[in-house]
Formats: C-alpha cells, structure tokens, sequence
C-alpha cells in the first residue's frame, strides 16, 4: 500500500450499540453489544454510565400499519445472568400502572460519543430456552388491562391442573 492510498482511507469509527432497562424490581440494566468488557460512555447529558457486555442482535425498527414503532434486542445463551433478571420482572408484572411501566432506552455511540437515542417501553419478554428477545414499543403497554399472573405458590389448587 502506498502512502497516498494509506492516507486516503477513511477513518475507522468504533460504533457501540446498547440498551438500557429500568424497572423497580431490578434497577437500571445497561448492557453494550458486541463487547467483552464493561464500556464506560458519556451520554447526551454529560453524565458517565457504564455498560456491561452482552452478545445481542437488534433488530431495525419498524412501523406497524397502526402507526406504532417496534423493535427487537435478541441476545444469545451468554445473557444468562439479564435472563434472570427479565425473570422477576415477569414475576413483578410488567405493565402494573403503579409503576413507569418498563423503560427502554436504545442508544448508539459513535467513537464514545452518543449518536443515536430513542426512548420505548419493553412490550414483552421471549424466554426460550437459553434464548431471550425484548421486543419494545413507542406505544405504552400500562394502557392495557394485564392480570396478573396466578401462581401455584400462592394458590396451591393450581397444581391439580398443573
């Protein structure tokens, strides 16, 4: 390569992807994409946050025909320790409108520096196996009449269905 072909290249830009999940019974949950140690960023505010490293594939985000905006974060069998995680916010039950329902905050930074940033609710959590999805949504899931989940812990006549 000569010189003049080296010097004609553009710059590489180091571009992380993360997400961030609020909720009372887990706290905040930062985690950044692609990465095998905790990143420090700055974001748009000024204020430092650290995120942990995760193996995720996310999906771009599409308009359904009723005009809502949606999204999908998978993450591999590494995201164990989020699955347990997602698992009590299933038990908290996620769309309980005493609470700010589930923040979710996608956001891309470019070389450190926040690029990208869009705020949604988690819609649903998709445990499979070791696999796990968050879809999230622009469209506030504490609208929707949830009930809560009954459980054999506290109603022991569910076992004989069970």
């Amino acid at each position: 390569m000569t010189s003049r072909k080296f010097h004609a290249q553009q710059q590489k830009k180091i571009t992380y992807k993360t997400f961030e999940i609020s909720h009372p019974a887990i706290g905040v949950s930062r985690h950044v994409g692609g990465q095998f140690y905790s990143k420090t960023l700055t974001l748009k505010s000024g204020q430092q946050a650290t995120f942990e490293p995760i193996q995720m594939k996310v999906s771009l985000p599409n308009m359904s025909e009723y005009g809502t905006l949606s999204m999908k974060v998978d993450i591999g069998r590494v995201g164990s320790q989020l699955k347990e995680k997602l698992r009590l916010i299933d038990d908290y039950n996620i769309a309980t409108p005493n609470t700010e329902t589930t923040p979710f905050t996608y956001r891309e930074f470019v070389d450190g520096v926040e690029t990208i940033s869009f705020n949604m609710w988690v819609r649903d959590f998709v445990i499979d196996g070791q696999m796990v999805a968050i879809v999230a949504s622009d469209d506030n899931p504490s609208a929707i009449n949830v009930a809560k989940t009954y459980k054999v812990e506290s109603f022991p006549g569910l076992a004989v269905l069970s």
